[in-house]
């Protein structure tokens, strides 16, 4: 009340509270918009001024600072609402009381102001006001207002107030409108919390639980209406708070199960070494050779590993390679990932349904870091290999989640594929997104049963993360935080995935801007290099079909016979000196300045 009366508040405040003892409050105060609060009594049904109402969930509640609405002002001064919402008072001067916290200034015969009088709103929003006709009263008196049965009635243009939306502070407790980051802010539905835990719910659902608690349909699309002005944004930001603030909701995002130690100088953790050694063991012979790794004082495969596992979580946006790691069953080639797995509270999926269900669902993926393949055969999946080309990339992505409306999500996906076959990837000639890792049999010596390794990786792990948190990433010069590495056995790999028309243009020819090479000669070299049993597989048509797009092949203006351009056999010396690359214009081959 004091601060109502000091601070020269908008609106009507009373209270029955005389206000006497200072130091104890009976009442809390939320803000709503326009520099409003809402006022509720600590105890539910507490008996206040006529100008409190009740809420739906049965507290006493005002406002304030916030100018009033019809119901409000009539009740200030004891209005009693009819069935069709209209406001009787027992005499006009109390009814003129409640048109002025309105706005609207009525104005009577003094004679009148002891009669009873109605307020209601009209339909557009203006304010109706009845006074009670009486047989002496004179016509010149009432300028302005009309006669209506046994009344005096009169509409006054003043736009009445009408009543603001619910204060929703206390239902972002119970019920939130999602929608997606971006720049299109997609829907992403309703959730309720119920027992402190949030579930997606149909918006038939939140109505629904909004009229339990006492709601009426018209309150409840109120709220709902207000939740969808004041939609939170759900958000995938690795490692940060639940709520980074501005209305975000970083729901799924992953996070740390373990605090990194403090003290970084004594460091230990023998096992999460024992596990980098044995799976970056088959990267040691292309690690020495690598211009990056070299060049950085990478020496081994477990520091490649562990390179990546920094990355992984201090830059978690940034790509990686698609790690895939083979060898013997048994051999410990899925440790690597488990690992992982216990340093996150959440932010760890499985990929294997994603990559390969043919309706595109994917809502696993959501606020994913480190996503698994296990023992899933990839090599003759192209739509597996496609996302894979797509998702250890692309910053973004398309959720599908089933049933649901899609939507884009920022990517912090990293894969990894563990396998005993080492063609279960799909490992094509060209690659720059894959890293493959044999991982060979352990000794028997060696080998640390399931329930000793967790505890001993788990009390590791503070101080594992100290380290990779701690870590310099050399600076990358590819399009991954973190360059490939091309083991012998990935090579091996690729030319197996060669197909046969691949294979003879890398044996047998040579990229030679400017040559060509006659369709019909080309076509006979290579049908008499295949094997036997391979060439009714192999027609003119499906050889032109499949040839690379950088070998154009089109007519020559000489001759007009076809030609293949930009390729030359290894075996000979070129024909001319011409170094013009060859495009296709129209249909001739035509040289072009580069």
């Amino acid at each position: 009340k004091q601060a109502y009366v000091e601070l020269s508040l908008k609106g009507y405040y009373a209270t029955l509270s005389e206000g006497k003892e200072l130091n104890e409050q009976n009442c809390y105060a939320f803000p709503i918009s326009r520099g409003g609060w809402t006022v509720r009594r600590y105890t539910p049904g507490v008996q206040e001024h006529p100008s409190w109402t009740q809420d739906g969930a049965g507290w006493t509640r005002c406002y304030l600072n916030r100018n009033p609405d019809l119901a409000t002002a009539c009740r200030a001064y004891g209005g009693i609402e009819d069935v069709d919402g209209s406001f009787e008072f027992m005499d006009a001067e109390s009814a003129i009381k409640a048109g002025q916290l309105l706005g609207v200034h009525v104005s009577l015969d003094i004679r009148m102001m002891g009669r009873k009088c109605i307020l209601k709103q009209h339909r557009d929003g203006r304010l109706i006001v009845r006074v009670k006709h009486e047989k002496e009263d004179r016509g010149d008196k009432m300028n302005g207002w009309a006669v209506k049965k046994t009344n005096w009635q009169r509409i006054f243009s003043t736009q009445l107030i009408s009543p603001e939306e619910p204060d929703t502070v206390n239902h972002d407790e119970l019920i939130r409108k999602l929608v997606v980051q971006g720049t299109t802010r997609e829907d992403a539905g309703w959730m309720l919390s119920s027992d402190r835990v949030w579930a997606q719910e149909p918006a038939t659902h939140i109505k629904m639980a909004l009229n339990s608690l006492g709601h009426t349909d018209s309150e409840s699309k109120v709220i709902m209406g207000t939740c969808v002005r004041r939609a939170w944004k759900v958000v995938n930001k690795p490692f940060q708070p639940e709520y980074p603030g501005d209305r975000e909701w970083n729901r799924n995002a992953a996070q740390l199960r373990y605090i990194p130690t403090q003290d970084t100088d004594e460091l230990t953790y023998p096992t999460w070494n024992r596990i980098l050694q044995h799976c970056g063991e088959g990267l040691d012979d292309a690690i020495k050779i690598h211009p990056w790794a070299k060049a950085n004082g990478i020496l081994s495969g477990a520091d490649y590993l562990k390179i990546w596992v920094a990355s992984l979580f201090q830059f978690p946006y940034e790509p990686l390679p698609y790690l895939f790691f083979y060898g013997p069953e048994d051999s410990g080639k899925s440790s690597f990932h488990q690992a992982l797995q216990l340093l996150l509270t959440r932010g760890y999926a499985r990929g294997d349904q994603a990559l390969t269900n043919q309706q595109g669902f994917n809502g696993e993926l959501d606020g994913a870091l480190i996503v698994v393949v296990e023992e899933t055969d990839l090599r003759k999946n192209k739509v597996a290999n496609r996302r894979i080309k797509d998702w250890v990339l692309t910053p973004d992505f398309q959720v599908i989640y089933k049933g649901k409306t899609p939507f884009m999500a920022t990517n912090s996906m990293h894969w990894i594929q563990t396998d005993n076959d080492y063609l279960a990837c799909p490992v094509f000639p060209g690659d720059t997104r894959i890293t493959m890792c044999y991982v060979g049999e352990l000794d028997p010596l060696e080998m640390i049963p399931r329930k000793k390794l967790i505890p001993l990786l788990q009390k590791e792990a503070p101080d594992f993360l100290a380290e990779i948190l701690s870590l310099e990433i050399p600076e990358s010069n590819s399009r991954l935080n973190v360059p490939i590495v091309e083991t012998r056995a990935k090579e091996a790999i690729q030319k197996m995935n060669q197909n046969s028309l691949q294979i003879f243009i890398e044996e047998m020819c040579a990229s030679t801007p400017g040559q060509m090479i006659k369709v019909s000669d080309f076509y006979t070299k290579f049908f008499n290099w295949i094997d036997p049993s391979e060439q009714d597989k192999w027609s003119k048509i499906k050889m032109n079909r499949q040839l690379p797009p950088e070998y154009p092949k089109g007519r020559r203006r000489k001759d007009g016979q076809h030609y293949i351009g930009n390729i030359w056999w290894k075996e000979q010396p070129p024909l001319t000196k011409d170094i013009q690359r060859l495009i296709l214009n129209g249909k001739y081959l035509e040289p072009v300045n580069d």
